[in-house]
C-alpha cells in the first residue's frame, strides 16, 4: 500500500479520535468496534458512520497497521502486534486502569 495513503488513513484515525477525550482508550474502543465486539465506541453515542468504519477497516485489513496513544503522542504498530496485545488488554481493562490511576 502506498505510504501516502497509509498516512492519510492515520491522519483520519487521529481526526476521528480527536472528537473524543479518550486518548489511550479510544483506539481500543475503535478496535473492538471494527472487530464486531461492540456496535459503537460508546453505548450512549451514535454509531460510527459507514465512512469512518471503512477507515478503521482499511487500517486493519488493507494497511495492516493500527494507531495507538502512548506517552502523549500517537504511534503506529503492525496489525499482528496489535492483535496479540489486545488479546490481554480490552477497552474495559484500559478503563479500569485509567480509573485506578486517577484515584
Amino acid at each position: 500500500m502506498e505510504e501516502g495513503f497509509k498516512q492519510a488513513l492515520i491522519d483520519e484515525f487521529r481526526a476521528m479520535a480527536s472528537r473524543y477525550s479518550a486518548p489511550g482508550w479510544i483506539e481500543y474502543l475503535f478496535w473492538e468496534t471494527v472487530e464486531g465486539l461492540r456496535d459503537r465506541p460508546f453505548p450512549l453515542l451514535e454509531a460510527l458512520p459507514p465512512d469512518e468504519m471503512e477507515v478503521l477497516r482499511m487500517l486493519r485489513d488493507d494497511a495492516q497497521i493500527w494507531v495507538f496513544w502512548r506517552d502523549g503522542q500517537w504511534f503506529v504498530v503492525d496489525i499482528e502486534s496489535w492483535r496479540v496485545h489486545t488479546r490481554s488488554r480490552s477497552a474495559h481493562s484500559i478503563m479500569t486502569e485509567l480509573c485506578n490511576a486517577g484515584g
